[in-house]
């Protein structure tokens, strides 16, 4: 009897260190959080804007700036589009956007758009350059690959601390 306990404290022991080695490594596996202009960063920021800058910024959240002010946007409205910049802006109102054109094929509905002052205030290029479109609808695409590894580690664990469960109920009841 005795070893059938000292069993499944050991079987206990070692299932939960392996998930505690396993949860210490989701803090690898995180993700960025999306650039949404003005919510989450800044309007005119460089896409490499450091971790002191941006805590500065979560203090003075906000989706109106000169470039977009007299414009109206409505706050209540979403509909995210995805500068040149890499950066997501909350409408085409709050990216000062004036012209779009729409493109339609059998997969999707496209839109285009350009004229937005906010994102090429911000852009790197010469205004020589005539950049057609300046953005598209939808937020931009995250570039984090960690979701799969993710989810997978997350299963595998999740059986893990499900199998200390029993052990644990033997020991405890005995």
């Amino acid at each position: 009897m005795l070893l059938l306990i000292t069993g499944a404290i050991k079987l206990t022991l070692l299932l939960d260190s392996l998930a505690l080695l396993g949860f210490l490594s989701f803090l690898v596996l995180g993700c960025d959080n999306p650039k949404i202009a003005g919510a989450t960063f800044p309007y005119h920021a460089s896409v490499n804007l450091n971790s002191s800058e941006l805590e500065e910024f979560e203090i003075e959240a906000n989706l109106t700036l000169t470039c977009n002010i007299g414009c109206s946007c409505s706050n209540n409205h979403l509909e995210p589009i995805c500068g040149i910049n890499g950066i997501t802006y909350f409408s085409p109102c709050h990216a000062g956007c004036t012209q779009f054109f729409s493109r339609i094929t059998t997969e999707e509905k496209m839109v285009n758009f350009s004229g937005c002052s906010c994102i090429m205030e911000n852009s790197s290029i010469s205004p020589e350059v005539i950049m057609s479109p300046v953005a598209t609808s939808g937020p931009c695409k995250s570039t984090c690959q960690n979701l799969l590894p993710f989810l997978i580690l997350l299963v595998i664990l999740t059986f893990t601390v499900a199998g200390t469960q029993m052990p644990l109920l033997m020991i405890t009841l005995r």
